[in-house]
């Protein structure tokens, strides 16, 4: 399973949070010119550089060797602290606060509010909206055809 993210989310993950520079990832960055302890943000703004999204593609795939490292996922809830325990590809464990978590799933979540899409998930069950005819709308073949 993959989670989506908004492009701006990805881009300030990995060049604000992670403080990631060019030479961790040398085997990209050398390629458009000799890796010198610049941020990833300087690197893919400068003049005749790679493109973001050369550089996701580089680390984000299930085949990059740095996957492990941009890979996310939650694995529980403390109800008690209001916080999301997520685990990374290295298996470090760490907290989002639920308004981190809101925050970021309403990025992705844009056609409703996240309660009404687990409202709709409590009254239609797992994978309601890939099944046809979910919400009572009428099947194509089961409508006339002149």
């Amino acid at each position: 399973m993959h989670t989506i993210v908004p492009f701006k989310h990805a881009i300030h993950h990995i060049a604000e949070e992670h403080n990631w520079v060019d030479t961790m990832f040398s085997d990209f960055f050398d390629q458009f010119g000799k890796s010198k302890g610049a941020s990833i943000a300087e690197r893919l703004s400068a003049i005749n550089a790679p493109t973001w999204a050369m550089f996701l593609k580089h680390i984000g795939g299930p085949e990059s060797p740095y996957y492990r490292y941009v890979f996310h996922q939650e694995s529980a809830i403390d109800t008690a602290n209001k916080k999301v325990i997520m685990v990374g590809g290295q298996g470090v464990e760490f907290h989002y606060s639920y308004d981190r978590d809101m925050h970021e799933v309403k990025e992705v979540l844009t056609d409703c509010k996240v309660f009404q899409f687990f409202q709709l998930y409590d009254q239609y069950g797992q994978g309601f909206a890939s099944k046809l005819g979910w919400a009572g709308q009428p099947l194509p073949h089961s409508q006339a055809h002149p």
